[in-house]
């Protein structure tokens, strides 16, 4: 190479290392940029030093100084402070479509922009060191209609498709073994989903505030499921639940006003906090016999819910748990309930009556608050309130008391 394109190439090279190296891309208003756009003093003078030298060498030399225009480039997207993530290729608005590398120039995924298709070709694009938001809390994407994730992906990360707007379909491998929390988070065009049984883990709110979601069938290869998985999915009318998960978490089912049917297995223990709160086309349910906690705010607010049997397992109902089930019409509690808490029956005026078994110790406030006088609250083999009973219990309760019943 002779010396004036070696010259030509030596400043070349220089520019476009400092332009790899934190250097902030030029925004689309700029015409005509420097490819550097240093931040402190010090290596602003090194900079002009090397200017003027390359200008004095370019001047005896006729090469002239090459200058680097950006044209279309973009701002990074709008996500939630704290949370790292990859430069996606989502961001390109060009037609052709490009795939994101990792260091070890592994395929990651590729992008379609005329038929919105992304697909994901590798577990690197879920890496558990980076959460992807293709859309934020504030700022929903439309950008994805269709996910395809590719046979050999072996999980769907934290956050993966989160408030993806306009994602409607989605394919899942056999090979997924796990999903990430909040998965599919706000994804609000989405209205059904298949899953592999080749899954074992669901995390924590994967469907939360899901709007058009209507029906979903957990295979029995899901062994566990985290808390809010279906948390306000208004339209989701039926649930079939893995025959292995063992317990129905905090806020499964929370705000899924258009529920009115769901299967789970005998092996469920135990009910989480508002699991069905303001389920309120949920009209009958069927708690397995092996069932030991009923939690604080269950069934809160199911004002549709008419009969109910406890299990003759159940040791505890929450506090909350029944409360404004105005048309709940007959309930049975067993001898195994030992504690009923706060305020739990609140509110439940269509019932004619409840028998509280004498195996019942503990009794918090306000238990039966809001009862009328048309209603009756019998106790077996009691005649009177004993010292583990919340002094409170019965008030605000003008219900008629029997004792010995």
């Amino acid at each position: 190479m002779d010396k004036k394109h070696r010259g030509v190439a030596l400043f070349r090279g220089r520019q476009e290392k400092k332009q790899a190296f934190g250097n902030e891309p030029a925004t689309g208003s700029q015409q005509q940029v420097s490819a550097v756009s240093p931040k402190n003093s010090k290596l602003k003078k090194k900079l002009m030093l090397a200017a003027l030298i390359a200008a004095v060498f370019c001047a005896g030399t006729g090469v002239t100084l090459v200058v680097i225009k950006f044209q279309n480039a973009v701002d990074p997207p709008s996500i939630p402070a704290n949370r790292p993530v990859l430069q996606s290729s989502l961001d390109n608005g060009g037609g052709n479509n490009v795939s994101q590398t990792s260091e070890a120039a592994v395929e990651t995924h590729s992008f379609d922009p005329s038929t919105q298709t992304l697909t994901i070709l590798s577990d690197t694009y879920f890496d558990s060191d980076y959460e992807h938001f293709i859309g934020s809390p504030d700022e929903p994407s439309d950008l994805v209609k269709t996910v395809v994730i590719k046979d050999g992906v072996t999980q769907i990360g934290r956050y993966a498709f989160y408030n993806c707007s306009a994602l409607k379909k989605i394919t899942i491998p056999d090979s997924i073994r796990t999903i990430g929390f909040s998965a599919f988070c706000g994804c609000t065009k989405l209205t059904g989903i298949t899953f592999p049984d080749s899954i074992t883990t669901m995390g924590s709110c994967v469907f939360k505030n899901c709007s058009l979601l209507s029906s979903c069938t957990i295979p029995n290869s899901v062994t566990s499921i985290g808390d809010s998985v279906f948390y306000n999915c208004t339209s989701l009318k039926s649930v079939t639940l893995s025959d292995n998960v063992t317990s129905i978490h905090n806020n499964t089912f929370y705000h899924c006003t258009t529920l009115t049917s769901i299967r789970f297995s005998d092996k469920v223990t135990s009910i989480g906090q508002s699991a069905f709160s303001y389920c309120t086309s949920l009209t009958s349910i069927h708690l397995p016999d092996q069932m030991t906690t009923i939690g604080d705010h269950a069934f809160y607010h199911c004002f549709n819910l008419t009969n109910l049997s406890i299990p003759p397992s159940v040791r505890s109902i929450g506090g909350y748990a029944f409360k404004d089930c105005t048309n709940l019409a007959s309930i049975h509690l067993p001898e195994s309930v030992s504690a009923i808490s706060q305020n739990a029956f609140e509110g439940c005026t269509g019932l004619a009556s409840i028998t509280i078994p004498k195996s019942v110790r503990k009794i918090g406030s306000s238990v039966f608050s809001g009862w009328t006088s048309e209603q009756k609250i019998l106790f077996k083999g009691r005649s009177s309130a004993p010292s583990g009973w919340d002094t409170a219990w019965n008030e605000n309760c003008h219900a008629a008391i029997e004792w010995n019943a």
